[in-house]
């Protein structure tokens, strides 16, 4: 039997309505592809602190809205159950930068770092924009602020990472919607990556660890055996060179 037009129009609407646009929250995996290559050792461990969501309040439950073949936003698409998105962009931020060359680590793993471990500076970002839409077509809009800072929190190096992807809505299954969600990840941590690799970020990180030591020297210059500011032992030590 051949369709006629207006029904294939009509069969599209209802799968749309049946599937992706049905009431209520889909879960949806949230991941990116591998990182190609790979970038030589750089000096400087970094720790990735918790991301902030700083989206609308209201949708920051969700990331995305479900519409059925008349543009109507019947429900939400959300990460999977347990997780957060705040939680899982932050990993993934820690493997751009681990793809750049450095070595860092989530913030909240600190008591399982390596021995050798040492974090000079502190990576934290802003969510600003993490949503995926539909009508017609699949798209997908990242917009992610990034700090450099310093153990004091100084701020060295602030950039913008963005990605956005969309797609033609054929079925509206959601291997569709994870499809594009990986691809706007995809140019977004790549470009994070290539940052973070960049000579003024490389700089910055640099500043940082010269900052860590001049900081180390001065503690250890104030707290030197016998000379503690509160004993009355004498007039109290003059620090040394910073550098």
């Amino acid at each position: 039997m051949t369709l006629s037009p207006l029904r294939v129009v009509l069969v599209i609407a209802l799968l749309q309505v049946t599937t992706a646009c049905a009431v209520g929250t889909t879960h949806l995996r949230v991941d990116h592809s591998p990182f190609e290559g790979g970038a030589s050792a750089k000096t400087g461990d970094l720790l990735v602190r918790t991301f902030r969501d700083l989206r609308e309040e209201d949708r920051r439950p969700y990331i995305g809205a479900k519409r059925n073949g008349f543009g109507m936003v019947l429900g939400h698409v959300a990460v999977p159950e347990g997780q957060s998105l705040e939680g899982i962009l932050s990993q993934f931020f820690v493997e751009a930068l681990q793809r750049a060359g450095y070595r860092a680590v989530l913030a909240e793993t600190e008591t399982s770092m390596p021995a050798d471990f040492h974090p000079i500076g502190m990576i934290d970002g802003d969510i600003e924009t993490f949503w995926l839409d539909m009508y017609m077509a699949t798209w997908h809009s990242i917009v992610i602020d990034i700090r450099l800072s310093d153990l004091s929190d100084t701020v060295l190096w602030e950039g913008r990472v963005e990605g956005d992807e969309s797609n033609v809505l054929w079925v509206g299954v959601n291997a569709e919607f994870e499809k594009v969600i990986r691809q706007a990840l995809d140019e977004a941590l790549d470009q994070a990556a290539t940052d973070f690799g960049s000579a003024a970020f490389q700089e910055q990180v640099r500043i940082a660890a010269d900052l860590d030591r001049a900081r180390a020297h001065s503690e250890e210059v104030a707290g030197e055996p016998g000379e503690p500011p509160d004993v009355g032992s004498g007039p109290p030590a003059t620090d040394g060179p910073t550098h």
